[in-house]
């Protein structure tokens, strides 16, 4: 009920449907090029076969040992892994493509009421679950969001970052028990990890020969004066 509001409140201020801006896509080539289509579909059958060979690995029909398993099994997941990241930027490509329309503005506000209604929180064990967010009404529970993003609290950041990303995936299917959601979480990792090696400083500059040299000959002229000293 609440996506169909949003839906309508969209259509009303005058945002195109999804047909309506495929249908300008469709008269224009579509939003991929034919590089791009087939670079995905060539994942799509790497997936496949990935897949494939992940299955036949836990079934385990070449009769391999259990440590030769273990590492083939860990080296297949962790390639089908970046492969699923792969399809997964080209979704989200395709997707992005489409959020300034009705159903894309009205399924972005419906995560959002998910992010907000089903955040719950406790500091202890022991302690009761509060809602993370603060107030009664979407709109009082928006303000809360806000206030939580403006605080630039590293905590709340990250509490937030992965609650969108969770309910995200869990809105769009793609996240549905709790080996899925462990996956994903492990897309999640990944992501922080890239983002947070990017923003490593770099190194301090190493001293100059130039400056080593001049240090050097310092040295040597205290050294000088200091021997100087002890003769007379």
């Amino acid at each position: 009920m609440f996506y169909g509001v949003k839906l309508s409140e969209g259509i009303k201020a005058g945002l195109l449907t999804k047909t309506q801006l495929a249908k300008r896509y469709d008269n224009d080539g579509g939003p991929f090029s034919l590089d791009q289509k087939k670079n995905y579909s060539t994942l799509l059958v790497s997936v496949f076969e990935k897949e494939s060979e992940v299955q036949k690995l836990q079934l385990n029909l070449d009769n391999l040992s259990e440590k030769e398993k273990k590492e083939k099994l860990t080296s297949n997941l962790i390639e089908l892994t970046e492969l699923r990241e792969q399809m997964r930027e080209f979704e989200v490509f395709h997707s992005s493509i489409f959020d300034q329309t009705a159903e894309g503005r009205a399924k972005n506000t419906s995560i959002m009421w998910w992010v907000l209604f089903s955040s719950y929180w406790k500091e202890e064990e022991s302690s009761k679950l509060s809602p993370v967010f603060d107030g009664e009404s979407f709109e009082t529970k928006i303000d809360s969001y806000d206030e939580l993003e403006e605080k630039d609290d590293p905590f709340w950041n990250e509490v937030i970052s992965k609650l969108a990303y969770f309910v995200g995936f869990w809105y769009s299917g793609r996240a549905t028990n709790q080996e899925e959601f462990e996956e994903i979480e492990r897309l999640y990792d990944v992501s922080v990890f890239e983002k947070d090696e990017e923003e490593v400083p770099e190194e301090a500059p190493e001293e100059t020969e130039e400056a080593s040299e001049e240090e050097s000959s310092k040295e040597e002229e205290a050294t000088e004066k200091n021997d100087k000293t002890e003769e007379s």
